[in-house]
């Protein structure tokens, strides 16, 4: 991972199990990915990332591990692809977390996401 880059966390990010509903009545419902695992070391954010989620890698501390910032995202209707993103500004660390590369930001986007600020970037989601 490089320092100044959004990532996009999918299901190679984590552990996950697929389980299969089971119905009161005995039937099967639809199977369920859940995230049983993440490479997170102690800190408030253990457990809680998600498929879908974004983060900001702000530093590589030299160990395998990497200092993060946990991106809120929601869909700008002002344009397609438009995203207004805002910064948890509580930082995590996590090693070995693959992960998909969105975009580069520059100094001044990305102290406003880590300041917990917002900002609208342009980038394309995977499906």
């Amino acid at each position: 991972m490089e320092a100044g880059y959004l990532y996009y966390l999918g299901p190679e990010s984590f552990t996950t199990a697929t389980y299969a509903k089971v119905h009161p009545d005995g039937s099967h419902g639809a199977p369920e990915t859940l995230v049983i695992g993440d490479t997170v070391t102690q800190s408030w954010a253990a457990g809680r990332l998600k498929i879908g989620d974004i983060v900001l890698c702000r530093e590589d501390n030299g160990d395998g591990s990497y200092d993060f910032f946990l991106i809120d995202a929601a869909q700008s209707s002002q344009k397609k692809g438009m995203h207004l993103l805002r910064g948890v500004p509580h930082p995590f660390t996590a090693r070995g977390m693959p992960a998909t590369k969105l975009c580069w930001l520059d100094y001044r986007l990305r102290s406003q996401l880590t300041a917990g600020q917002s900002a609208i970037i342009e980038l394309e989601l995977p499906a």
